[in-house]
């Protein structure tokens, strides 16, 4: 997440410091917005399983490309 795939060797610092500023950034604002907690884990939950989808995605894609 932010920048750091989970095949690894990919990504970087500033990348991954970036990515838990908008996970921190998200996480407030549901509490804001006063949605109860269960509400708030499934949108957490969603949230990160969107990201990975997306990573194995991008990773699958970009073994295609070097083939």
């Amino acid at each position: 997440m932010g920048g750091v795939s989970l095949d690894g060797g990919v990504g970087g610092i500033f990348n991954a410091i970036v990515g838990i500023l908008i996970f921190g950034i998200i996480q407030n604002g549901l509490g804001f917005l006063n949605l109860v907690a269960y509400y708030q884990y499934i949108i957490w939950g969603s949230l990160l399983l969107m990201v990975v989808i997306a990573d194995r995605y991008r990773a699958i894609r970009r073994r295609k490309m070097q083939m």
